[in-house]
């Protein structure tokens, strides 16, 4: 005979689904609670990559502000003082967004990616990660919707659109 599951939500106190949002990094605790480590004297976000510490030497906070009221420094790991990262992350791919759809021609990836002072690379994994497509369909998107704007505007021939406005240059 099976016993049944037992939710894990109801067999935790609330400082015990705390531990253990904090051992799995769950993002969805990020900016709801801040936690300190009694042993470093630091104080992390909930999703912060360090060693697990062990739940009798972890002391929760509700704000940020309780977080340094606690006499203990910042982690430098997740830097609890600045943005969390996927926001930093999210604004970098902006920035690339609104450069490319400014600029003449398509910049190369790695003309964006020493823009946002990170390897090309990584700028294309954190380019999808954030979009969900590649930066060449972001950039084949926003040249196709250039070229669709330039077409309906004006009275230019359809090759003239696809061939310049697109910044594809001259179709044979």
């Amino acid at each position: 005979m099976s016993t049944p599951e037992i939710p894990i939500s109801n067999v935790l106190t609330p400082r015990g689904r705390r531990i253990a949002q904090v051992h799995a990094r769950d993002p969805r605790a990020e900016g709801v609670f801040w936690y300190s480590v009694v042993t470093t004297g630091v104080y992390c976000r909930p999703t912060c990559p360090s060693r697990k510490a062990r739940p009798e030497h972890i002391r929760f906070h509700e704000t940020l502000a309780d977080a340094r009221r606690t006499g203990f420094r910042p982690c430098r790991r997740c830097r609890p003082e600045e943005p969390a990262l996927h926001e930093y992350h999210r604004a970098l791919v902006e920035a690339a967004c609104a450069e490319v759809s400014t600029a003449g021609e398509t910049p190369t990836l790695k003309a964006l990616a020493e823009a946002a002072g990170i390897s090309a690379s990584h700028f294309h994994r954190l380019f999808r990660r954030v979009t969900g497509v590649t930066p060449g369909r972001y950039f084949a998107a926003a040249r196709s919707t250039t070229s669709t704007r330039s077409w309906s505007w004006s009275s230019a021939r359809v090759g003239d659109v696809a061939g310049y406005g697109s910044g594809h240059g001259r179709l044979i």
